[in-house]
């Protein structure tokens, strides 16, 4: 069995706590985010090109994803495995009030962007999983 399944398995609710799990272990030293020309809606291929013209650059990756979903307009407490690893409190900083942005506020750059018709899939992970 190929490692990709053993991740991608287990619904919605299964993929974010293994992506949670293998981040304890595989984490950037530096996240860069290129913002330059984001994506909504159906992404990564079939979306809507955004030219939002933003960067994000962190020695947390944590934040950075936490200030992405921010400039967005996403969520963060709807994606799951950047819950779980805010809620361990060992894998970085997602308190907007204790990350330090250097330049412009998120605020004057923040955009709402369309979300996936999947939506409610991919935030199913929050819903109690049935007994099997």
């Amino acid at each position: 069995m190929s490692g990709k399944r053993v991740t991608h398995g287990g619904g919605t609710y299964g993929i974010n706590y293994n992506l949670f799990a293998l981040s304890a272990k595989l984490h950037p030293q530096l996240a860069v985010i290129d913002g330059y020309e984001g994506m909504e809606g159906t992404g990564p291929v079939n979306g809507t090109p955004v030219a939002h013209r933003v960067c994000i650059a962190s020695l947390d990756w944590l934040d950075a994803d936490r200030v992405g979903a921010e400039l967005m307009g996403v969520d963060f407490s709807k994606i799951g495995y950047l819950t779980f690893c805010a809620q361990s409190g060992d894998r970085g900083q997602s308190d907007l009030s204790e990350i330090e942005i250097l330049g412009p506020s998120i605020k004057d750059y923040a955009r709402t962007y369309q979300l996936p018709k999947q939506w409610e899939q991919i935030t199913s992970w929050q819903k109690p999983m049935m007994p099997g």
